[in-house]
């Protein structure tokens, strides 16, 4: 991040996307001339999650680019002694920095980092903490191993509904009578194989935008994240779902069945 402002706005949510076990690497990026400013406000920023009891390090890297910024700071932390497994993003308040964004995931790969890309909703933010709708985009898996692009989405949701006191809602959307009774046969499964306690499935027939308007209220949702970010889709997905949004991809390395 470039601006501490920006952490304090996710704070609550990262806290408990990484607490109780995980860590948290601050990475800060200097395009100002002014790295010793920022380093002292993510000092600040970094003692509040370690007060809650997540650990946290921070860093600073001073650059004229951004992008080559942040590349070079994903790098320099495959070194470090807990090593970071998913990136943290927030919606990009313009179009060059959208692009800087979209040349950032297409290198998380390299460093086998999931990503996370955070769209709050401007009325509603997370709302109660409460309910998180997971949108599965084609529940039709033979196996356990064919749910491996829900991972990231299952795990977050999971962790956290354990820390929300909350409940998870499974969703997807069908073309006919048939599909959705399949669907839901497979949302069910799902929810066995990944052991997730008092889940809730719904199939509703109708477009994803459709979906979205029809489907029961939730503090948060989680989608799948494209390999080309259409921010513009992003935002209109925010908007039809109501709710801030997570839109995610994982590394390889994770599993909700393991």
């Amino acid at each position: 991040m470039e601006d501490v402002e920006e952490l304090r706005g996710t704070f609550r949510l990262i806290h408990d996307i990484a607490s109780p076990k995980g860590a948290l690497n601050i990475m800060g990026i200097a395009t100002d001339n002014r790295p010793a400013v920022l380093l002292e406000d993510l000092a600040i920023a970094g003692s509040h999650f370690r007060d809650e009891e997540v650990f946290a390090t921070w860093s600073v890297i001073e650059t004229h680019r951004y992008t080559a910024g942040f590349i070079a700071g994903m790098g320099a932390l495959q070194g470090a002694f807990f090593r970071p497994n998913t990136l943290f993003l927030t919606m990009p308040g313009d179009a060059e920095r959208a692009a800087e964004l979209q040349a950032v995931v297409d290198r998380a790969p390299d460093y086998d980092l999931g990503i996370i890309l955070f769209a709050d909703h401007p009325r509603a933010g997370i709302g109660r903490r409460r309910t998180i709708n997971v949108w599965v985009r084609n529940p039709d898996w033979e196996s356990a191993h064919e749910i491996a692009e829900l991972d990231m989405a299952l795990l977050l949701a999971y962790k956290l509904q354990r820390n929300w006191n909350g409940r998870i809602r499974l969703l997807t959307a069908v073309t006919s009578a048939q599909e959705k009774q399949e669907a839901t046969t497979n949302l069910t499964r799902l929810v066995d194989l990944a052991r997730i306690p008092a889940a809730e499935v719904y199939a509703i027939t109708a477009p994803l935008t459709e979906s979205l308007d029809k489907a029961p209220q939730a503090d948060l949702s989680i989608f799948g994240l494209p390999r080309e970010l259409d921010f513009d889709w992003v935002r209109a997905t925010m908007a039809s779902a109501g709710s801030a949004c997570l839109f995610v991809r994982g590394s390889g390395e994770e599993s909700a069945v393991a």
